[in-house]
């Protein structure tokens, strides 16, 4: 059976004191959604809004396939990954995830396309 008066937690009440006596949290204004939605529209007008294609992922598998499609094996290996030309022989190049990304927006910006790594703020 439920008891609402049984206290759980002596830490979160302490924490919770502590919060209440330095003021945490009272000095916050209330936004309404339509301010929201106003500095939404705002930072949209401001900056554009990152517009992708449908099917387009920043994820493992979905830049293996866009790689691939143009030409490019990309492999896990271990806790790198390799990337090297269709067919051809030799060693891939080895890099991180990061180094992966930044070779992915080159090329995505060579076809005129939105870089899958975020814009500074």
């Amino acid at each position: 059976m439920f008891n609402a008066f049984v206290r759980l937690s002596k830490a979160e009440d302490a924490m919770a004191q502590r919060a209440i006596e330095k003021g945490v949290g009272l000095d916050r204004a209330h936004v309404s959604r339509i301010e929201l939605s106003q500095m939404v529209a705002d930072f949209a007008a401001k900056k554009g809004v990152r517009r992708f294609d449908q099917g387009e992922s920043g994820s493992y598998e979905g830049v293996q396939h866009f790689l691939l499609s143009r030409g490019y094996e990309l492999r896990r290996r271990v806790h790198k990954f390799e990337l090297k030309k269709v067919g051809t022989g030799g060693r891939a190049k080895s890099m991180d995830w990061g180094s992966v990304l930044d070779f992915v927006d080159q090329l995505r910006v060579g076809e005129g396309k939105e870089t899958l790594k975020r814009r500074a703020a």
